[in-house]
């Protein structure tokens, strides 16, 4: 049970919601309540379900990289994993039916790109690298759309998507071992760690750069523009500054988690500065 669970990555699956919720209070949280619930219930099901695809599609990488993971252990079976994969996706489906017509839209084109991603584009480097994090910070104008406007998504999804692509390249510096071997062209096997890291800054500048504009523009108000800044924007200078002088692994997998870390922090400052 306890090898099933950390398929799902509960972590992530908490920041899903979060982010899913987030937006619809952006938005004006026009929701009623089950359909919420359902529509986020079915999201968080399908993302279960692409997590344990995920895992048993790079079971050769994570017998390299992470051998403690459930599957290259052997605390969850192969089969056992692709079933209850499987199990989550009917799950999701059903979830949406609750939820309405439009949500079962958005589940079927996040399967397809899901299966698209898992079954091809991953292994394209820099273009699986923008896929993946077209998805993952999609749920923020998925969470906007239920509260009633898109439009209140956008700025989220922006900064989840900047954040996303800088820790997808971070990620693959540290898969570089299993990647290897298992034939993947990823980006720092193609250019090289250290300029797969200073690849990896570049969405994150842009991002420090972009932050003041919601203030300026007067979508935010100035607790957004504080918090952000201290929050976001000092934080993520350090440590890029840290791992440019010493661009280790630890440095690496630091930074990979301090980008996770961010996006709910980005997402408490929005929530601030947007209050009336």
């Amino acid at each position: 049970m306890t090898g099933s669970i950390r398929l799902l990555r509960p972590l992530n699956l908490l920041i899903l919601i979060l982010a899913i919720w987030f937006a619809r209070v952006l938005a004006g949280g026009a929701t009623d309540p089950l359909t919420l619930f359902a529509a986020t219930a079915a999201a968080a099901l399908l993302a279960g379900a692409f997590y344990v695809w995920n895992d048993v599609s790079d079971l050769e990488v994570d017998r390299v990289n992470r051998p403690d993971r459930p599957l290259p252990s052997g605390t969850v079976a192969v089969g056992a994993a692709k079933a209850f994969g499987a199990g989550l996706v009917v799950m999701a489906f059903l979830a949406g039916l609750l939820a309405g017509a439009g949500v079962l839209l958005v589940l079927f084109l996040w399967f397809l790109m899901l299966v698209a991603y898992e079954t091809g584009v991953k292994k394209k480097g820099i273009a699986g690298n923008l896929f993946v994090s077209v998805v993952a910070s999609s749920p923020l104008l998925y969470g906007a759309w239920l509260g009633g406007s898109v439009a209140a998504g956008v700025i989220p999804a922006l900064f989840a998507f900047l954040l996303h692509l800088a820790r997808e390249i971070v990620k693959d510096i540290g898969d570089v071992p299993g990647d290897g071997r298992a034939g993947r062209e990823t980006i720092p096997i193609r250019i090289g760690e250290r300029n797969a890291f200073l690849l990896s800054a570049f969405p994150l500048l842009f991002l420090v750069l972009f932050t003041p504009i919601p203030f300026l523009l007067g979508v935010y108000d100035v607790r957004y523009l504080l918090a952000v800044l201290l929050g976001v924007d000092v934080v993520l200078l350090v440590v890029l500054a840290g791992c440019y002088f010493r661009p280790d692994r630890w440095r690496m997998a630091l930074l990979s988690r301090v980008l996770k870390g961010e996006m709910v922090i980005a997402m408490i400052a929005i929530l601030v500065g947007s209050a009336r």
